[in-house]
């Protein structure tokens, strides 16, 4: 196992984010963006999703950069308790699921 991937409620009132991490040494390798663009191409296609959240604390710029990469768009930025949240989301409408199938291979 070299990480994880899902969705799960986050925040209050809870909203379903994508969720993903990675075990240190398989980090900034592209798993994380591969892995999101998959869930992203699953929640649309086999779940209908219409649109994905996802979030990370503004220090956590690889996750950041994970959310843009796998195509999602910044939809806000919060400040809550000191801390500064920002928030990406995907919609089904512009999410390309074609482009997906070339990115997936996984060299280890």
């Amino acid at each position: 196992m070299i990480g994880f991937v899902g969705f799960r409620h986050f925040h209050k009132p809870p909203e379903l984010q994508l969720l993903y991490g990675l075990l240190p040494k398989y980090c900034g390798k592209g798993y994380a963006t591969k892995l999101a663009r998959l869930m992203l191409k699953y929640a649309f296609e086999e779940l209908q999703f219409n649109a994905v959240l996802a979030s990370a604390d503004a220090p956590n710029v690889a996750s950041i950069r994970v959310m843009e990469k796998a195509g999602m768009k910044f939809l806000k930025r919060i400040h809550k308790n000191g801390l500064e949240t920002i928030f990406y989301k995907a919609d089904r409408v512009h999410f390309k699921t074609s482009d997906i199938a070339h990115t997936l291979e996984f060299n280890s």
